[in-house]
């Protein structure tokens, strides 16, 4: 790398880190764009966490803390319960695990420093600082601590336990006692659906202790889900291949062809494909052998942990942790690979998490697609006890300041729509301290395209990729031949008709994309778009199943049997494009966290393909034996990728040895 090319920058304060250096091309390529973001960095959102009152105490000494109920469960915010679901609402005697997290010290200077780590044009770009260092100057104090859990056990929430570096207490304890503590009622109420356990009301507080209380997450238990879908249809009618062993040799490669007695309706038409392996994703990105060889530090976050030990019981038994690399290691030697090592995986998930069987596909996939991107990454995983919004965000939090990790990658979420303003807010300061501590997030942008399909207002945008600490990930669907070269790339969003018709198209599934309504655009967007929103997504990788990535997964634990499937979704694309910032940041000993500001200097470079719309589709059949077009991005919602940024595939994806050596 060549140092000569770096600006002048001023003395480096103790306990902050700083990478290697920027290149010449890269300093080049930053011109403009850097002034450009300089000149709205005041336009990024920060997330320092203080306090949240709403309002004034009550006669009672009590005051709400603004956010901590959601909105739509909220009739006078014009919340999508209506008064007459509210007052149906029955109370429940659920059991609920509540985080009361505390203000930040130091919150301006923290702030301060993180909007420089993140500007293009500071002398502190790039930088970050320990974490003795952070907790030194930033975390909440032991007294603070001491007070709310005095405050919390005369509430009645007692055993409570204190997250890393003194960020929250945690407690656990039925419904009604949190609701009697929080004086905010709790029920059981219908939403879009689906029945969630939520606080109606804004939690409320004594008046003396709210100063030390930043918000309280917990209080709605709103399932997420994951980012991972599968094919409808097949080469040979069947919804799944079910093989013990890989698909044959080839079948996973784009071959333009026709089905038999039809006439072509497409430029790039092809049988539908297998699944793409470690191999293809080496070439479909252009990772350089050298680098593969690189060890860098994998997060990976999700709900669960693990596959059930006993077949055909419902989910929720203790799971066999171990099951992960001993799938994992039988998938690359079937394949004829070198497995990783059992030491290349760490299981940080406490023993009492629970196993569940879909979560354990989410968590193969991400596994196994990191390992075929970076098959030297020692890779740590996290799995929260619970698909919530605030035990995902809990199991992040540890990720993050776990001291581990260089990236985390996170392959679930909901729709805004649905977050408090109390779990945004606490996202963004986690994505935050990720940042200054020099720690890189991915999450996946969703796979219900722009959510109109689910009855919700197009270009609706996702949780958590929603925040503007995190590197949202959209989705391509990518068509690579036999001979290593892609012949299309496009934004994700299939639709599938029986003659290829897009009048006779049905919506299938996604990228997701569009505008969050809770964050504004930070600095670094202006260098590609002057939005005033949040856009989702930043960028894109390899999300389309029927384009997708092959992986193995065990379906009977007793009898140790599996098989290899095609699986896809944004779940997809977050694993591999964290992987390949994991591989950039240890080729140039890189200690930034935001990676945002990076892939926007990158826009319009040759580091970064720009998928745009093909007319293009792979045919199959159903499982009644009917023909099947699947045709790529033709715009049958409100989505589709386009020349330039967009909200399907964002500023690009990786492309080549340029990404590697200018993202630095």
């Amino acid at each position: 790398m060549n140092t000569a090319a770096y600006p002048k920058q001023s003395p480096e304060p103790a306990g902050q880190h700083r990478s290697v250096g920027i290149n010449d091309e890269l300093r080049a390529i930053m011109g403009v764009k850097a002034k450009l973001a300089a000149a709205v960095v005041g336009a990024f959102v920060v997330s320092t966490m203080g306090p949240t009152m709403a309002a004034a105490a009550s006669d009672d000494g009590y005051v709400p803390l603004a956010g901590t109920a959601p909105s739509w469960a909220a009739p006078s915010q014009n919340g999508t319960v209506s008064p007459r679901d509210l007052r149906a609402g029955q109370q429940t005697k659920a059991t609920m695990r509540v985080q009361v997290w505390l203000p930040q010290r130091h919150r301006a200077k923290l702030a301060k420093l993180a909007s420089a780590f993140a500007d293009p044009d500071s002398p502190q770009y790039g930088r970050s600082v320990s974490l003795s260092t952070y907790q030194k100057e930033f975390a909440p104090t032991k007294s603070s601590v001491a007070k709310v859990e005095k405050y919390l056990a005369k509430q009645g929430l007692k055993n409570a336990t204190v997250l890393p570096h003194r960020a929250a207490i945690q407690v656990t304890a039925p419904s009604t006692r949190v609701a009697k503590a929080f004086r905010t009622p709790i029920k059981r109420v219908s939403n879009h659906g689906k029945k969630i356990v939520t606080a109606t009301k804004n939690a409320r507080v004594k008046s003396s202790i709210a100063p030390l209380i930043s918000t309280i997450t917990g209080l709605t238990q709103n399932p997420v889900h994951t980012m991972r879908v599968s094919k409808h249809v097949d080469r040979n009618g069947k919804s799944q291949p079910s093989a013990a062993k890989p698909p044959k040799q080839g079948t996973q490669y784009w071959k333009q062809a026709k089905p038999k007695g039809k006439k072509a309706k497409f430029d790039h038409q092809s049988r539908i494909l297998s699944g793409y392996r470690p191999a293809d994703i080496k070439k479909i990105y252009g990772i350089p052998t050298k680098l593969q060889k690189k060890s860098p530090t994998l997060g990976i976050v999700d709900a669960y942990d693990g596959i059930n030990t006993v077949p055909q019981t419902k989910d929720g038994v203790k799971g066999d942790k171990k099951q992960t690399m001993k799938d994992t290691r039988k998938y690359f030697k079937g394949l004829g690979l070198k497995p990783p090592k059992w030491d290349q995986y760490v299981d940080h998930t406490p023993a009492k998490v629970k196993a569940n069987s879909g979560w354990y596909g989410e968590q193969i996939l991400d596994v196994q697609s990191s390992f075929a991107v970076a098959p030297n990454a020692t890779i740590h995983y996290w799995g929260a006890p619970a698909a919530y919004n605030a035990d995902l965000d809990t199991a992040l939090y540890q990720a993050i300041v776990s001291g581990e990790v260089t990236t985390v990658s996170n392959s679930y979420g909901d729709i805004e729509a649905n977050e408090s303003k109390a779990e945004n807010r606490t996202f963004n300061m986690i994505g935050q301290t990720a940042s200054v501590l020099g720690v890189s997030i991915f999450a996946s942008s969703g796979d219900d395209g722009d959510y109109s399909a689910l009855g919700y207002k197009p270009m609706a945008s996702s949780a958590p990729a929603n925040s503007p600490w995190v590197t949202s990930v959209g989705g391509t669907s990518v068509g690579l031949n036999k001979h290593g070269k892609t012949v299309v790339r496009t934004g994700w969003e299939d639709d599938q008709s029986s003659n290829g018709k897009k009048k006779n198209a049905t919506f299938v599934f996604g990228a997701g994309g569009g505008l969050s309504t809770l964050n504004k655009a930070p600095g670094y967007q202006y260098m590609v778009t002057d939005v005033k929103q949040l856009a989702i997504p930043t960028a894109a990788a390899l999300a389309d199943p029927y384009t997708g990535f092959l992986d193995y997964q065990t379906g009977n634990y007793k009898k140790q049997t599996g098989k290899y499937e095609s699986w896809g979704g944004t779940s997809l694309a977050s694993p591999l494009l964290a992987a390949m910032v994991g591989l950039a940041k240890v080729k140039h000993h890189s200690h930034w966290g935001l990676a945002n500001p990076r892939l926007f200097q990158l826009y319009k470079t040759k580091a970064l393909s720009d998928p745009r719309q093909y007319n293009a589709a792979e045919w199959g059949h159903a499982a009644d034996g009917s023909l099947a077009y699947i045709a790529f991005d033709r715009g049958l919602q409100t989505l589709q990728s386009t020349v330039g940024f967009d909200n399907v595939t964002g500023v690009g994806a990786p492309h080549g040895r340029k990404f590697f050596k200018l993202m630095s």
